[in-house]
């Protein structure tokens, strides 16, 4: 079951490109995917990770099928002004159980 579409009123202004790896000039992404569906909340919180702590200033929720694994660029407020691109911090999906909606939550720097 998804979330409610009231409960994700940013679609089209979240991009995202799943890091598949390294090269000699970085980070290898993929293309950028436009979920239909996404919640942005911009919030400073300290995410504390196995080997230092890092702030992280915004959370997207998507719905279950994004798989967008740590290391990931993020666009958020995608073609607005206050649009700037981050990167996956922490990633968890959310199921709730039988009948109740699930979700995937990103935090991003």
């Amino acid at each position: 079951m998804r979330l409610p579409n009231r409960m994700m009123p940013h679609g089209g202004l979240v991009a995202y490109e799943v890091a598949t790896g390294q090269t000699g000039r970085g980070k290898a992404v993929s293309a950028p995917v436009v979920p239909e569906r996404a919640n942005i909340q911009e919030r400073r919180r300290l995410v504390k990770g196995s080997a230092a702590e890092v702030v992280s200033n915004a959370t997207v929720w998507l719905d279950p099928e994004h798989n967008v694994p740590v290391g990931s660029k993020v666009t958020i407020w995608r073609g607005t002004p206050r649009e700037r691109v981050t990167e996956v911090l922490q990633t968890a999906y959310w199921e709730q159980g039988p009948g109740l909606p699930e979700h995937v939550e990103l935090l991003c720097t």
